[in-house]
C-alpha cells in the first residue's frame, strides 16, 4: 500500500451524491418547442433559447440540465428584481455539431436574443462561429475544452471552468495518489484531445511519465484495442480516462472484463449517477467502477451564494410536476441555472431583449456574482475567473465527494477516501463457476459412460 496523505487537513465530508437510477429521455413526454412556465405580473414575456442534450450521447445529462435551465425560470418569473417573464425554447443539439447548428438556426428564426447551453464542447463551438455573426450571446453550462477560450468567440461565455486547470488538478490527484506512470485515454473530439493533452504535459510536469496516450473515435462502442493498447503500456500504474457518460462505462467495463486492474481516474465528464446504468449489467459496471475517482468543478452546498435559491426553485418545480428528474441536483445542473440566472440578469441591465446589448452586460452583472456555483467573475476571453474542484469517487453504488482541489491549496483528500488500489478484480463472470461445474460432472458422466462399454 502507497503513503497516501489524507490528513492535509483531516476532513469529513457529509454531501452525498446518491446514484439515481437512469431515467431515460425517452420516457418523458416529447419537448413542447417552448416550454411555458407560469407568469407573474410583468406583461413583457421574453423567449430565452435553450440547448439541451435531450438524446445522443450526453442524454444521461440532459434532463438534469433542463431542470436547472427551468428552476431559473422559474425564479425569475416570480422575482421583483426582474421586469419581465420568461419562456424557454428547448432544442435538441445532441452534444454534437450538426444537430447544434440546426437547433441554433430554429432558435435563431424564433427571434431569441439569449441561448443558454450548449453541454458538449464541439456543439457549442459550432454554435459560437454562428452567434458572433448573429449578435446573440451564448451562454454554457457544460463546455469545458480550451479551444472556446478564444477572442473570436466574442459571444460566448460559460458558468464552467476550462478544461486545462482541471487538467492541473487532475495531474495533482494522480500524483497525490502516488502513481508516477499513466496511460490516458480519451474521447477524440475538442473535449477528449484537449484535456488529454493538457493531462499530459501538467503530469509531465510534475516528472511523471505518460506510457501512452490513447484517442477513441466518439460513439465508440468496442474498446478491445484501446484495451490492447493498454496491456502494452507494461509500466503503467493507472488508467486516466476522458469520457462522456455512456461511453465511459463501457469502457470501465471493458477494461475489467480484460483483467486489467489498474487504477482509473477520469473527470467531470463521467461523475455523474447515469454512468452505473451505462451497461446493460448494471451490478457489473457497479463492481466494475469501484474506487474510480476524479476531479470535477466544485458546487456549492446549504448556506452558500445562491445555492438555496437553486435548490427551493427545484422543489418547487417538482413539487408542481414539471421536474424532470426528480428534484435532484444533477452533474452541471446548479452550472445550467447559474448561466440562465446571469443571462437573465444581463436582459434587466440592458433594459431590452436585444443580442448586442444584453452581451455588453454580461462581464459586468457577473463581477463578483456568487450564484449556485461559486464566483461568476468573468475573464475577457468569456472563461470565469475563480474555480475550486471537488475529488469525487463511486463507492458502492455513489459518489461521494472525497477531497478538494484549487491552484492555491493543492489537493486535499478528506477522511472517507478509499486508496483505489483497495479496487479488487473479479475473478469470473457473474455464474462462471457454475458453469464450470456443470461442464465438468457432464465430461465425467461421458466418460463414465464409455468406460462401461
Amino acid at each position: 500500500m502507497k503513503n497516501v496523505n489524507t490528513s492535509k487537513k483531516l476532513k469529513t465530508f457529509g454531501l452525498t451524491f446518491l446514484l439515481l437510477g437512469f431515467i431515460g429521455l425517452s420516457t418523458v413526454q416529447a419537448q413542447p418547442t417552448v416550454v411555458n412556465t407560469p407568469t407573474g405580473s410583468p406583461t413583457v414575456v421574453y423567449e430565452i433559447g435553450v440547448l439541451a442534450p435531450i438524446s445522443g450521447e450526453l442524454a444521461p445529462l440532459g434532463q438534469g440540465l433542463l431542470d436547472g435551465v427551468r428552476a431559473a425560470a422559474w425564479e425569475i418569473n416570480r422575482s421583483a428584481d426582474f421586469g419581465f417573464n420568461v419562456t424557454l425554447n428547448i432544442q435538441d443539439s445532441k452534444a454534437e455539431e450538426t444537430a447544434a447548428v440546426t437547433a441554433y438556426n430554429v432558435l435563431k428564426a424564433a427571434g431569441c436574443e439569449l441561448i443558454i447551453g450548449a453541454a458538449g464542447s464541439s456543439a457549442s463551438k459550432a454554435v459560437a462561429e454562428l452567434a458572433r455573426v448573429d449578435h446573440i450571446p451564448q451562454i454554457s453550462y457544460a463546455s469545458t475544452a480550451e479551444m472556446l477560450s478564444n477572442p473570436l468567440y466574442d459571444y460566448f461565455w460559460r458558468t464552467v471552468p476550462k478544461d486545462s486547470l482541471q487538467a492541473e488538478g487532475l495531474a495533482e490527484l494522480i500524483d497525490e495518489v502516488g502513481y508516477t506512470d499513466i496511460v490516458i485515454v480519451h474521447r477524440g473530439d475538442d473535449y477528449g484531445t484537449g484535456f488529454g493533452d493538457s493531462l499530459k504535459t501538467e503530469f509531465r510536469g510534475l516528472g511523471s511519465n505518460v506510457s501512452s496516450q490513447i484517442s477513441y473515435f466518439p460513439g465508440t462502442t468496442d474498446f478491445s484495442v484501446t484495451v490492447s493498447s493498454i496491456k502494452a503500456a507494461v509500466n503503467a500504474e493507472a488508467i486516466a480516462m476522458i469520457s462522456y457518460v455512456i461511453d465511459g462505462g463501457s469502457f470501465i467495463t471493458e477494461v475489467r472484463n480484460a483483467g486489467i486492474d489498474l487504477p482509473i481516474f477520469g473527470t467531470d465528464g463521467i461523475a455523474d449517477a447515469s454512468i452505473l446504468n451505462a451497461s446493460e449489467t448494471t451490478a457489473t459496471i457497479v463492481e466494475d467502477a469501484q474506487y474510480t475517482l476524479g476531479t470535477r468543478p466544485h458546487s456549492f452546498g446549504t448556506g452558500e451564494g445562491k445555492f438555496d435559491d437553486f435548490n427551493a426553485s427545484l422543489q418547487a418545480l417538482e413539487a408542481a410536476g414539471l421536474a424532470y428528474f426528480g428534484g435532484k441536483i444533477s452533474l452541471f445542473s446548479d452550472f445550467a441555472y447559474d448561466a440562465m440566472m446571469v443571462g437573465c440578469l444581463a436582459i434587466e441591465e440592458a433594459g431590452a431583449y436585444d443580442g448586442e446589448l444584453v452581451n455588453a452586460e454580461i462581464a459586468a452583472v457577473g463581477k463578483g456574482y456568487i450564484g449556485a456555483t461559486g464566483n461568476k467573475t468573468f475573464s475577457s476571453l468569456g472563461d470565469v475567473t475563480q474555480s475550486t474542484y471537488d475529488v469525487w469517487q463511486f463507492q458502492d453504488g455513489t459518489v461521494k465527494a472525497v477531497g478538494s482541489w484549487s491552484s492555491a491549496d493543492g489537493v486535499e483528500l478528506f477522511s472517507n477516501f478509499v486508496d483505489p488500489e483497495d479496487f479488487e478484480l473479479k475473478t469470473t463472470a457473474p455464474g462462471f463457476s457454475i458453469l464450470f461445474g456443470l461442464a465438468g460432472v457432464a465430461i465425467l458422466l461421458f466418460y463414465k459412460k464409455r468406460t462401461k462399454k
